[in-house]
């Protein structure tokens, strides 16, 4: 019987394990694959375990589900079975809830039973119906890749689908020749879904128009997958070169690649974070991106999930910018001590002329006016001010010409003096009313250390 033996061909190809779950509808599909499983050569063939679920949607469930566990048990293979109970259904969403309690189910007989591999009965038909529906549904062109034969299942486990490469007039003759036992599943024939619309009215026209039309489908998806691999290493080597080390990109690096990487680039940036942008989102990130006239700005994808443009950088991050606010913490620093800051970092106030083992990251901010004391540490705050030589500046003009990132202007430690006057933004500016430690008339320092840095 031709099918038996190109199976049998198709299915050495897969390099399966010793061990695999056959998810079985009862219907002629699932039930020709687990005949064409349970008939392979003896160095083929492996351990078979079947998955059933009853999912209480139709009056003959209770007679496939007797019918599947007779036919297991004189086959001697193991049965398990699962019934989706009717009070769960939800209102709305049945088909993809329904899936949902399957997979969820396979994962669980697969995790308990030690086997790695899932079958389903998915053929040639279901992918020439499947790469039409994401057609006219539109999207992402990746995602016309419909059916793989083999894929990665919840990371630890395989879904393979042996039947791919066979049509549904194959198997059907199959299980005629071989007396198999099926049933049929009457929702199938309900029109309301799209996919049976496909199934009875479309796809049978496109096959009277040409005979290899499911032929040519998995030519196209065949293909797509090659183009789509060279793609995505490609893109995946440009990202490389514009990710800076803290996981942002660089904008101008960005900027310096052709038009259509910087789109394709986004895109997968966007992409590996489990979201797909539509075009018109795609446009806003660009129009953003290349707006020199505003070096920070966001574009929102989903509730939690942002794109950033903070002046030469942008990165895809689940977080809001938040508008500045008034930070509770506050600091007094003692002479002499060193205290501890929230985020792991740790300040001191000490005379000048003592000597303290020093460390790489140390920053220090020398005065010798007491009248400043008491120092205290704090977040900025509306209407911040810093002294400089050409007069008062306001903090968030110092930090917009330094181009600091707004999410770290919020985060970045202030000392100011007991009028609140700002004498030092640590890492960014200090107020002109500091001094060089030039001889010991100087009377107090301030150090700031980081060993969090690397």
């Amino acid at each position: 019987m031709k099918l038996k033996e190109d199976f049998a061909q198709n299915f050495g190809k897969l390099s399966c394990s010793k061990k695999v779950l056959v998810a079985v509808s009862t219907g002629v599909d699932s039930m020709t694959l687990l005949d064409l499983i349970l008939n392979l050569p003896n160095n083929l063939r492996p351990e078979v375990f079947v998955a059933y679920v009853d999912h209480q949607l139709r009056p003959e469930s209770a007679k496939e589900t007797a019918f599947i566990t007779k036919f297991c048990a004189r086959h001697k293979l193991k049965l398990f079975c699962a019934r989706w109970n009717a009070q769960d259904h939800p209102s709305s969403g049945v088909e993809e809830a329904g899936r949902n309690f399957r997979y969820g189910f396979f994962k669980k007989a697969m995790t308990e039973n030690h086997i790695l591999e899932l079958m389903t009965a998915h053929h040639a038909d279901d992918q020439a119906e499947t790469f039409l529906m994401k057609l006219l549904r539109g999207g992402d062109l990746a995602q016309l890749h419909a059916i793989e034969k083999k894929r990665r299942f919840e990371k630890r486990f395989w879904l393979i689908r042996p039947l791919l490469p066979f049509s549904k007039q194959k198997l059907l003759d199959y299980a005629k020749k071989r007396h198999l036992v099926y049933f049929e599943d009457s929702t199938n024939q309900n029109d309301d879904f799209l996919r049976n619309r496909l199934r009875h009215e479309v796809v049978p026209r496109l096959k009277k128009e040409n005979k290899r039309f499911l032929e040519h489908v998995a030519d196209y998806i065949a293909q797509l997958d090659d183009i789509s691999a060279v793609a995505k290493k490609t893109i995946a080597e440009k990202i490389a070169e514009i990710r800076n080390a803290n996981g942002s990109f660089s904008l101008s690096a960005w900027a310096k690649l052709a038009v259509f990487e910087q789109k394709l680039v986004l895109k997968e940036i966007i992409m590996n974070n489990h979201y797909f942008p539509s075009e018109r989102q795609l446009e806003q990130v660009l129009t953003l991106l290349t707006n020199l006239s505003k070096p920070q700005g966001e574009i929102q994808f989903q509730e939690n999930l942002f794109l950033k443009k903070e002046y030469n950088v942008f990165m895809v991050t689940k977080a809001k910018t938040t508008a500045m606010k008034k930070h509770d913490f506050h600091l007094k620093l003692r002479l002499g001590k060193w205290q501890n800051l929230p985020d792991g970092t740790k300040i001191g106030l000490f005379r000048s002329n003592i000597k303290l083992k020093k460390s790489a990251t140390d920053k220090f901010f020398y005065f010798s006016d007491s009248s400043r004391l008491p120092l205290n540490v704090r977040h900025r705050l509306m209407g911040d001010r810093i002294s400089l030589k050409i007069g008062k500046k306001k903090l968030k003009k110092v930090f917009i010409e330094q181009k600091v990132p707004q999410q770290i202007r919020e985060e970045k430690w202030l000392v100011a003096d007991s009028n609140g006057e700002v004498l030092w933004a640590i890492g960014i500016r200090k107020s002109d009313l500091s001094e060089q430690k030039v001889n010991d008339k100087m009377q107090y320092m301030v150090i700031f250390r980081n060993n969090t840095e690397k």
